[in-house]
């Protein structure tokens, strides 16, 4: 392994919406800023240059479609251990789904190493042509997330494992 990836944390950008969306668009140079080696991320984020490696996990896992925070927390340090990456993360997300990225990966065994939320310039992160619904608007978002974070975590694992 090369000693210089096996000092520099990957990253782990989350998706925000569907493929195309301003915020994802954000996330995605927000990614290549902060990187000079590993990223790992979702279809929902168009790959930008900085990287050494450019891992989607859709592709590691042969599974498409929407997944959970959980699933690509999971998927992510699956990545880490058959590539043998570190297990130290910078996690890139959106402001209102960033606390929930983090916790999510400090369980499957991250250390969590920096948190970057990028801001917008104008407009809003929700999209009304987002394919997920409760992306569409700040209630919607914030009537599921209360319910999520709520949920004890082994609740939490167990719904959302597999998605």
């Amino acid at each position: 392994m090369n000693k210089k990836l096996d000092e520099t944390p990957v990253v782990v950008i989350f998706s925000f919406g569907s493929k195309g969306t301003k915020g994802n668009k954000l996330l995605a140079v927000a990614g290549a800023k902060e990187t000079n080696g590993v990223v790992i991320t979702q279809r929902d984020i168009s790959k930008m240059q900085g990287a050494s490696f450019w891992h989607y996990v859709e592709d590691f896992k042969s599974e498409s479609g929407w997944h959970s925070t959980l699933w690509v927390a999971t998927s992510a340090m699956e990545i880490c251990k058959c590539r043998e990456y570190p297990q130290k993360a910078i996690v890139i997300a959106a402001p209102m789904h960033l606390k929930r990225c983090a916790r999510d990966l400090r369980k499957v065994g991250f250390e969590v190493m920096k948190m970057v939320s990028p801001k917008l310039e104008s407009g809003s992160w929700y999209e009304k042509k987002s394919l997920l619904p409760w992306t569409r608007s700040w209630w919607r978002w914030w009537t599921r997330e209360v319910a999520i974070r709520l949920l004890p975590w082994p609740i939490y694992k167990q719904l959302l494992k597999n998605k």
